[in-house]
């Protein structure tokens, strides 16, 4: 909604190059649209070559536990209230991980955390006065700074994408909320997978429209009993192609097509 933005003026472009039919949507009747996919999805393809064993012994993760991934959300969300603004989501997230300490209780499982790349700005030093101030009471940050039997954070690895990569590609249950990109990377890998949807994440500004694809929980409650099951993977395709686009290790060539057939 461009009354939302700030300014005067705004590109408005001969040609946008869209990862899936929903970005397509977003520019009906303003611009000629053209399906190319994205490349940073296409590079789950080669995740099928690599070992297991090998990424298990990488992040020293014991070969005999099930390991539970969760990318954390950030911790700011988008609300529509007020025309639009962004709110701390603390409050959302530390339901989330009280739920991963029950989880891991379970001797037998290792909960992984990734935090999300702005997630330091609750670590770090912050400007008084900031809308991102650190908050004692974030759990997040208490495993960031010591480590726990059960939960593993991956403090050094916030902006690398090989991580994500690779932990997803390990991961045995992944716990993520509808608000995220993984989610849908998840889903590409055809990962045991629990959307949870805390508080403030579960309104329509925020989530993808992945609730009829994959098993969603809105409480921590419902998480730690579900996690307790054998998850089912359930159909994504029509996710996948909504927001991915297609997944073929063509992107680059279709994107050269384009521009060729445009200019």
């Amino acid at each position: 909604d461009m009354k939302r933005r700030r300014g005067d003026y705004y590109l408005c472009p001969d040609v946008v190059l869209a990862a899936g039919q929903k970005y397509v949507d977003l520019w009906k009747d303003r611009t000629k649209c053209e399906i190319t996919g994205y490349v940073r999805f296409e590079q789950y393809i080669a995740l099928s070559k690599l070992s297991k064993e090998g990424l298990r012994k990488k992040y020293n993760l014991d070969n005999s536990k099930r390991i539970v991934f969760f990318p954390a959300f950030g911790p700011l969300m988008f609300s529509d209230t007020n025309g639009g603004e962004y709110i701390d989501a603390t409050d959302e997230l530390n339901e989330v991980t009280q739920a991963l300490v029950e989880i891991a209780k379970n001797k037998n499982t290792c909960v992984v955390i990734k935090p999300h790349p702005y997630s330091h700005r609750y670590y770090g030093k912050v400007k008084k006065g900031s809308v991102t101030l650190k908050r004692s009471d974030d759990l997040l940050r208490k495993y960031w700074l010591r480590d726990s039997d059960g939960i593993m954070v991956l403090k050094q690895s916030r902006f690398d994408s090989c991580t994500l990569k690779e932990m997803l590609h390990l991961a045995d249950l992944v716990v993520a909320c509808g608000v995220s990109t993984t989610i849908l990377e998840a889903l590409l890998l055809k990962k045991p997978t629990i959307n949870i949807l805390p508080g403030r994440a579960n309104i329509a500004c925020n989530k993808y429209d992945v609730e009829s694809s994959v098993q969603t929980v809105i409480i921590s409650k419902e998480l730690v009993e579900l996690a307790k099951c054998d998850v089912p993977i359930l159909d994504s395709s029509d996710v996948i192609t909504k927001y991915m686009g297609p997944v073929d290790g063509g992107f680059c060539e279709r994107v050269c097509e384009v521009i060729k057939s445009n200019v």
